[in-house]
């Protein structure tokens, strides 16, 4: 028992560099922060769907100059013909076959295409913005993630320890009750505790189990491959101050910035549709070759002719329906019109958001700060007793049985304090999805401001 608890002091104490203790080494493979983001890039699945995504929005800006390329065509023909155009064609009124072969090419160019190619540019920077934020986002919840299972797993050996203390007292009480010094209701309670212990140690490791699932989907790895968690949560702690926090990064979360250049991008889209809609200017340039050949069954061949056309036509269309709202094309466009308005109410309301969610970061962080104190000093009264109990029990003035629940208290006062810090790395992470600004940037915001 003393062995078993003394391993528990010393997984604390070097829990950088130990790994999990209900994994084996053999073909694991080690994950640490740097191996988390590459893992996500490289296999996550939602990831993958995103970045498929912004690989289209940016292909089609890449490929805006198509708009001005001619639209071509080819095509083969043959056809039989009969009566006086076989007569014509092949000097019998049987007929015959007749091939042809033609090429065209149109272009047309409308005053509106360079407002369609600003609502490609401005879609793009939309996407580029979007996939920035869901790459920060999936990392983020993947290192919290981490992070969390490596506390599950030191609690998790920590209610294993306590159900060995509340065996152990479970046998003593029951010893006693045999022996005749203790009563039956000692015992029991004894034994309640007991089961309470083991209950609760079996539902932890449930949680543990499941969260380790949850994790490995997240990295994009098979679910049964098996790993080792490598690191620990040292972080510096600093507040942060509410007003100056707001006064830098207010409006820079990347989703609110990816919407409001959707928002440009609809208004260049709004203004497209109605150009096009109402009055349209074109320059259209058509050409077009083809050749036809007759085979010919009588002695008189007719010769092969090749035509050849080119046109340029330039002029305008005007939809007069447009001008009317209660049309269908103007009622259309009423509809855009107040569907732009909406989404720009929607992104005022989101910077609004996100001032709010700013200010509760902020404060979640300070409180958390505020608590690390508390929880730092009741470390230290553990670590104390825990030394006071140590030289009592080899003096013979405490049992093994006391040393082990002090040893059980300054565990778990050092479990809240990993704890807290845990909380202060998730709330330090969310404040980095809300500001748009990376974890280390913030830290030096905060260095700054606390000088």
């Amino acid at each position: 028992m003393k062995k078993s608890l003394w391993f528990t002091l010393a997984l604390f104490c070097f829990a950088p560099t130990l790994s999990s203790p209900f994994a084996q080494t053999s073909g694991a493979l080690y994950v640490d922060e740097a191996m988390i983001e590459t893992l996500i890039i490289s296999n996550n699945v939602s990831f993958k769907a995103i970045q498929t995504r912004y690989e289209q929005a940016k292909r089609a800006r890449n490929s805006m100059w198509n708009e001005f390329l001619p639209q071509v065509s080819a095509g083969v023909s043959s056809n039989r013909v009969y009566g006086p155009d076989g007569l014509l064609a092949h000097g019998n009124t049987t007929g015959g076959w007749v091939s042809s072969v033609n090429f065209g090419a149109r272009l047309d160019l409308t005053s509106w295409v360079w407002m369609g190619m600003l609502k490609t540019q401005y879609e793009f920077e939309a996407g580029e913005l979007s996939y920035a934020h869901a790459k920060q986002q999936l990392i983020s919840n993947g290192l919290i993630a981490f992070y969390g299972i490596m506390l599950e797993r030191d609690s998790l050996q920590l209610r294993a320890d306590g159900v060995k203390i509340a065996q152990e007292a479970y046998q003593q009480s029951l010893n006693r009750f045999n022996n005749g010094v203790a009563q039956q209701l000692e015992m029991l309670n004894a034994e309640v505790s007991y089961q309470n212990q083991n209950n609760q140690y079996e539902q932890a490791k449930i949680s543990f189990e499941q969260s380790l699932l949850s994790f490995k989907q997240i990295l994009g790895i098979p679910l049964d491959q098996e790993i080792i968690l490598v690191g620990s949560i040292d972080i510096e702690t600093y507040r942060f101050d509410t007003d100056q926090t707001i006064t830098a990064f207010s409006g820079q979360n990347l989703a609110l910035q990816q919407a409001l250049k959707q928002q440009i991008a609809n208004e260049w889209n709004l203004w497209f549709n109605h150009a096009s809609a109402t009055f349209r200017p074109f320059v259209s340039l058509d050409y077009s070759a083809q050749y036809s050949s007759n085979p010919m069954t009588h002695l008189t061949p007719t010769p092969s002719k090749a035509r050849n056309s080119f046109s340029l036509t330039i002029g305008f269309t005007m939809q007069l329906d447009a001008f009317l709202p209660w049309s269908k094309t103007g009622l259309s466009l009423w509809q855009a019109r107040d569907g732009f308005k909406l989404q720009a109410l929607q992104n005022e309301d989101d910077t609004i958001t996100n001032e709010r969610e700013i200010i509760v970061a902020t404060e979640k962080i300070n409180n958390i700060v505020s608590r690390l104190t508390i929880l730092q000093n009741a470390a230290s009264v553990s670590a104390r007793a825990l030394e006071l109990t140590r030289i009592s029990f080899e003096q013979g003035m405490s049992t093994q049985l006391e040393l082990d629940q002090a040893l059980i208290r300054w565990n778990e006062a050092q479990l809240n304090l990993v704890s807290a810090k845990f909380d202060y790395f998730r709330a330090l992470q969310e404040l980095s999805i809300t500001t748009g600004q990376s974890p280390s940037s913030l830290m030096n915001f905060a260095r700054t401001t606390n000088q």
